[in-house]
């Protein structure tokens, strides 16, 4: 019951642009992230 309610939600994420925005959220965010770490290991 719980697998089909998760696969359904990630259905919905797949055809929705919310989806697309927390896509773009996590790789500006890894971006970010990444950039501040290489700043503090310089």
């Amino acid at each position: 019951m719980m697998w089909q309610r998760l696969m359904a939600a990630s259905r919905w994420l797949d055809d929705h642009w919310i989806g697309d925005l927390i896509g773009v959220v996590c790789l500006f965010g890894g971006l970010w992230l990444g950039l501040m770490i290489a700043e503090v290991l310089q």
